[in-house]
């Protein structure tokens, strides 16, 4: 509460020097009865400024800011200051143009049922900018998409420090980020326990389609469940753009097909902690798009299963023991959301596995090349392992290694050639090493 106070106080000191601030209070007695009342006082520049207290009916849901430059946010945060929609509407309707911005910020929206975002839309047609932050997004539905939060149009949203939770859609049940080419960032959000029910549906978690761009970082994904296609991810649409994860852990989702992540479309991932376990698509795994990841258990406080899906359940904090805190990972940062909440984990991952995720790596040079490249791996801990070189479509090019091997440094040579001994072509490639569980990608580029 403290920190949401600060927040607020060093926001409301940057706005009011150029705006007036709109008091709204649960009993209507404020400076207007209500927040769409408020919104609709306001002028861009202005802040409609929300009492702690239970928000409901007509003026108090569906709230539309359609064109403004304004901050919408509560005195108290969202613990304090809940949007209850009861079932019918959504809690905000967010929709801008021509580089303008409006933020919403500090509630808690629950109760949504609507077609796109049963929480909350963010949308646009000409590069708005919306903002959600500090809000928890929880129990709402949508009949189409974006059960919790849905982003489409021409934006470039921005979604930070949220919980997204027992929310639920036939496609993207937390979020659902799509459609003319969306541009979105996901930051510091917390994003458990939401369900995909559609029969053809994607991202328990998070869906995405026809973007432009979508970056999640430092974010947690867990617990989610679809009923077709990624129970944490679901990334549609071979002609979308690109999806980066940084910093992220997305573990323990289900779905029958990539219970991580489904993937149609590129993406790649650096410091994250991710479960690689049944998440594969067009032949290829998703620690082929990872660097410098951990396939270790990020050892929540008190997860809940994703068969459970949706719940609010859980605690997503971290054990001390945690590989996802700063001290525990190679990366030396915080990875997921959420820090440290408890100590003393029964399930503490091996030494063995602790090593191995820390220290397994992989490297070449030159690179790129023509006709031979040295690959150099480390393998901290001796057992089984296999190097192979995939092209980009996922399909094994050659075998370099596949047996037992000691701890330390080898360095194998790859000459350009595939399993036949015929020349590959120029192109992109990956080195895959594999050590038991855990898995090194390495992007090698060949050049004839």
């Amino acid at each position: 509460m403290r920190a949401y106070a600060l927040l607020l106080a060093l926001t409301l000191a940057s706005t009011s020097a150029s705006g007036r601030t709109w008091r709204i209070l649960p009993d209507g007695s404020g400076d207007a009865p209500t927040i769409q009342a408020g919104v609709d006082s306001a002028a861009s520049g202005d802040t409609v400024l929300v009492a702690e207290g239970l928000y409901a009916g007509s003026g108090n849901k569906d709230i539309e800011i359609f064109g403004l430059e304004i901050l919408v946010c509560s005195e108290e945060g969202p613990s304090a200051t809940i949007i209850d929609c009861e079932g019918e509407g959504r809690g905000f309707d967010v929709c801008l143009d021509s580089a303008k911005a409006a933020t919403v910020r500090g509630f808690t929206i629950r109760g949504g049922n609507a077609v796109i975002g049963g929480g909350v839309l963010l949308r646009g047609d000409s590069v708005g900018f919306p903002m959600l932050a500090d809000c928890r997004v929880v129990d709402n539905r949508a009949t189409y998409s974006g059960g919790g939060i849905g982003i489409t149009g021409r934006v470039i949203a921005r979604v930070t420090r949220c919980v997204v939770q027992a929310n639920e859609a036939p496609e993207g049940g937390g979020l659902a980020i799509g459609g003319n080419f969306t541009k979105a960032y996901v930051e510091s959000t917390v994003v458990t326990g939401n369900a995909a029910t559609g029969a053809w549906g994607a991202g328990g978690g998070i869906s995405t389609g026809s973007i432009g761009w979508v970056e999640v970082r430092s974010s947690t994904i867990s617990g989610n469940r679809s009923a077709r296609y990624g129970g944490g991810l679901g990334l549609r649409w071979e002609e979308s753009g690109t999806i980066y994860l940084a910093g992220s852990i997305v573990w323990d989702n289900c779905a029958p097909e990539g219970e991580e992540i489904y993937f149609e479309t590129g993406f790649s991932m650096t410091c994250c902690c991710v479960d690689t376990t049944n998440s594969t698509s067009g032949g290829l795994d998703i620690a082929d798009f990872c660097d410098d990841c951990l396939y270790t258990n990020p050892l929540f406080c008190g997860a809940v299963g994703c068969e459970s899906a949706p719940t609010a359940g859980g605690t997503y904090s971290l054990d001390a023991a945690s590989p996802c805190l700063p001290e525990n990972n190679p990366c030396g940062l915080l990875i997921g959301a959420l820090g440290e909440g408890c100590g003393g984990a029964t399930a503490v991952p091996s030494e063995g596995e602790r090593i191995v995720g820390r220290l397994l790596s992989l490297e070449n040079r030159p690179n790129p090349f023509n006709p031979a490249t040295a690959i150099k791996y480390v393998v901290p801990v001796p057992g089984p392992v296999t190097l192979t070189v995939h092209d980009i479509t996922g399909r094994r090019v050659t075998s370099l290694l596949d047996g037992a091997c000691g701890p330390g440094e080898s360095v194998v040579v790859w000459n350009g050639k595939d399993a036949r001994g015929a020349d590959a072509p120029s192109g992109i490639y990956l080195a895959r090493l594999r050590a038991g569980e855990h898995t090194a990608t390495r992007r090698i580029i060949l050049l004839r």
